[in-house]
């Protein structure tokens, strides 16, 4: 387990290097006394209008959205939920989120080629 753990930590050390600062792209912070270990690296894109072409040409790359939409749009969970007005915060993430994989078979040169195809995508 502590070695997957490890493999995923430094996959999205990876990602963060070389996508912090890339025009378009919203990478979420973590402490710094606090390695993640994410399944799936988030990344919020500034333009949700790219998402979609996004989604679709990176998914040879394994770049998926994860969420297609906010759980308050799921009907069948309606009466379980509290009547409130929707959350801004979970549409943006609804709409603009992308997440890249970690797993332990991402190598350096994946890792450099889904950084490359996203900073493309969104450029």
């Amino acid at each position: 387990y502590a070695t997957i753990v490890e493999a995923r930590r430094k996959v999205a050390a990876g990602y963060r290097e070389l996508l912090t600062g890339a025009p378009g792209l919203n990478l979420t912070q973590t402490a710094p006394d606090r390695a993640s270990a994410d399944l799936r690296f988030p990344v919020i894109l500034a333009d949700k209008s790219r998402r979609a072409r996004i989604l679709a040409q990176g998914k040879q790359y394994g770049i998926s959205g994860m969420y297609p939409d906010t759980v308050r749009s799921i009907s069948a969970l309606g009466p379980n939920l509290i009547k409130s007005p929707e959350a801004p915060v979970a549409r943006l993430v609804a709409d603009q989120l992308v997440t890249l994989p970690t797993h332990f078979a991402i190598t350096q040169v994946d890792i450099e080629r889904i950084s490359r195809f996203l900073m493309a995508a969104t450029a």
